[in-house]
């Protein structure tokens, strides 16, 4: 649950769905700076992230469109542009 008292301006609260993994879901008008800058500040405070495996978060396994991490849609050209500085995308 999205109580209303800990988001400003929604009218009631909302219930949400815990997908339990790492979607990232973004407009496609978002600018790219923010998109990079989402994965950037993931990516430096990962050590603080807890994981349902556990396991420390690896940065690349979000972008690896795998079985563990499969993704329907494009990446964002911004995350896409972090991922492949950080050598994460070939």
């Amino acid at each position: 649950m999205m109580p209303k008292s800990r988001f400003p301006g929604m009218a009631e609260d909302v219930s949400a769905i815990d997908f339990s993994g790492w979607p990232m879901i973004v407009r496609a008008d978002m600018p790219d700076n923010v998109a990079y800058a989402i994965c950037e500040a993931i990516d430096k405070r990962k050590e603080f992230i807890p994981t349902d495996n556990y396991k420390p978060l690896d940065i690349a396994q979000l972008c690896a469109n795998d079985e563990e991490t499969p993704y329907d849609v494009p990446l964002h050209p911004g995350a896409k542009r972090f991922y492949r500085e950080r050598g994460h995308l070939k």
